[in-house]
């Protein structure tokens, strides 16, 4: 577990210098973040301590170096308030994009976050295989983490776009943000690697692609990792 500082937040009257004020609102603009929240990372910082935007930047800076071992994978952007986007490229005819999209609410002690995959096609026929896909994924999930013991996340299918919950880490306090960051970096891969296999194939009535996924899901949950 990590120790991450609470959120509650008092108003003080601080006496600065011109300039610093300044600098200080160039950064937050270029940052996207207010003064008072640049004012009180800079703080937090200087005095070793850990706000929860920090964890979550350090959770995405560890998904993102995940992210750059994969080909497929590329990092969008990171939004100020907890997300993370990737983009990735399906086997499919016109190489349409996919993009998951990771959010983690900057708050400490938080413990849930969530997965999100949508494409912006407007394809019945595409559309039609990421249902199938999602649904096919659902089920292992269930299976697998049943078998293993694990909790079952919550999740939602509709339109040709999927949403996961999330779980990350029980116990109490805040979990260690490299093991976070590992564990969603590992998650990203293992569902982009089953995407890439399943539209090898494209065919919805095939009985071993999901085989195949589900072995590579066992493989994932043996390695140990953070349980999602």
């Amino acid at each position: 577990m990590q120790d991450v500082i609470t959120v509650s937040k008092s108003m003080y009257s601080l006496i600065l210098i011109d300039d610093v004020v300044k600098a200080v609102d160039r950064l937050a603009y270029e940052k996207g973040v207010s003064r008072s929240g640049l004012i009180n990372r800079i703080l937090a910082e200087y005095l070793s301590m850990v706000t929860p935007e920090k964890w979550v930047e350090d959770i995405f800076s560890h998904v993102a170096g995940a992210a750059d071992g994969e080909n497929t994978l590329q990092i969008l952007s990171q939004a100020p308030g907890g997300m993370l986007q990737v983009r990735s490229v399906l086997r499919y005819k016109y190489n349409p994009t996919i993009r998951y999209t990771i959010e983690i609410p900057p708050r400490a002690g938080a413990c849930t976050g969530s997965f999100r995959v949508l494409s912006r096609t407007q394809s019945p026929a595409l559309l039609g295989h990421l249902q199938i896909f999602f649904q096919i994924w659902a089920q292992i999930e269930e299976e697998c983490l049943g078998s293993a013991g694990h909790a079952l996340p919550s999740h939602e299918i509709a339109g040709g776009r999927y949403w996961r919950e999330l779980q990350l880490g029980q116990g109490g306090g805040t979990p260690d943000s490299r093991l976070v960051g590992r564990a969603i970096g590992e998650y990203l891969q293992l569902f982009d690697k089953a995407l890439d296999a399943f539209f090898l194939t494209e065919n919805t009535a095939d009985t071993q692609t999901p085989r195949r996924i589900a072995a590579m899901y066992n493989a994932f949950l043996q390695k140990g990792s953070l349980h999602l």
